[in-house]
């Protein structure tokens, strides 16, 4: 980060010529982690404090592989930034170098960054270690700095979590609802919104396992594929499935984790349908907006489903 301008003075010990800091973001770990590692999220904060801008970027992010930044201050003084990576651990460590070039490319003292990302009940707790400063001076301009741009990756992380919740109460027991969710001859029969058909579906019912989803529009000459793993499975009560959404081209677009929750009330089905959606801006939200009509209609499809299952039962 931009360090201080004051006089600097050799540091008197180790404690002084490192930098420790420690932040609980409310975003999970592999967010956080891809916001470190990934140029489709780095380049929305990519370590500059608030106030300034990146006007270059160029990186490799693999151990080995380089990284050149130009940060602009809002009075039009630019800091060229560069390092390489020395070790990348998905999703609980990243460690690389930081040198502060003159605009002549000539390059400053090194020191050493190493990121650490601990799972804290679905938030992450970051610490910061910067090591080998020369000065005190040096070691708290830099805190300083850190200390902004932490502040706006938060911002920034927080801008990529979007949450649904649906609770719809279903006139069927809980064992039917349940096996309505995990057999395939049920799922063809419901799954999608109003006029899309299931001619393909799938499914591996374990944790682990995945299912897959084609979807064909009314048009009938276009489809979607949903794929999904599931990550809990606690019959009658509960089920949780991650799913990956991608562009044409291959590229990460959005994450979503949904857990259905199926209580009973006495002889009938409350059933709860929470999503965290995360992805991209502003993706994340446009899905978002997509998904909860999409939902409620597939879930009255399958009010219909079960009313006819349990007639010819």
């Amino acid at each position: 980060m931009p360090a201080s301008n004051a006089k600097t003075s050799p540091a008197a010990n180790a404690s002084e010529s490192e930098l420790v800091m420690t932040r609980l973001f409310d975003a999970p770990r592999e967010l956080v982690f891809r916001c470190w590692t990934e140029p489709e999220y780095l380049r929305h904060w990519q370590g500059a404090p608030r106030g300034f801008t990146v006007t270059a970027y160029e990186s490799d992010i693999r151990p080995g592989g380089l990284f050149r930044i130009c940060m602009r201050s809002d009075e039009g003084v630019e800091r060229w930034l560069r390092g390489d990576y020395r070790e990348i651990v998905k999703p609980e460590r990243i460690v690389f170098t930081h040198v502060w070039q003159d605009a002549e490319g000539k390059a400053g003292p090194e020191t050493l960054m190493t990121i650490t990302l601990v799972e804290r009940n679905g938030k992450t707790e970051l610490t910061l270690r910067q090591s080998g400063f020369s000065s005190v001076e040096s070691r708290e301009g830099h805190r300083h700095g850190w200390t902004s741009a932490l502040d706006v990756l938060a911002e920034y992380a927080n801008s990529l979590e979007r949450e649904l919740s649906i609770t719809r109460v279903f006139d069927a027991p809980r064992e039917l609802v349940f096996k309505a969710w995990t057999e395939p001859e049920h799922l063809k029969q419901w799954w999608g919104p109003d006029g899309f058909t299931t001619p393909v579906c799938e499914v591996d019912l374990r944790v682990g396992g995945a299912w897959k989803i084609v979807m064909r529009f009314p048009d009938g000459a276009n489809e979607h594929t949903m794929h999904a793993v599931y990550r809990e499975i606690f019959p009658p009560e509960r089920l949780t499935f991650a799913n990956v959404a991608l562009d044409k081209d291959g590229n990460r677009l959005l994450e979503g984790l949904t857990t259905i929750t199926f209580a009973d009330l006495d002889g009938k089905t409350k059933l709860t349908l929470q999503t965290r959606v995360t992805g991209l801006v502003p993706y994340a939200g446009r899905m978002l907006e997509g998904m909860e009509p999409g939902w409620s209609q597939s879930l009255e499809r399958l009010a219909e489903r079960l009313t006819s299952t349990s007639r010819s039962n």
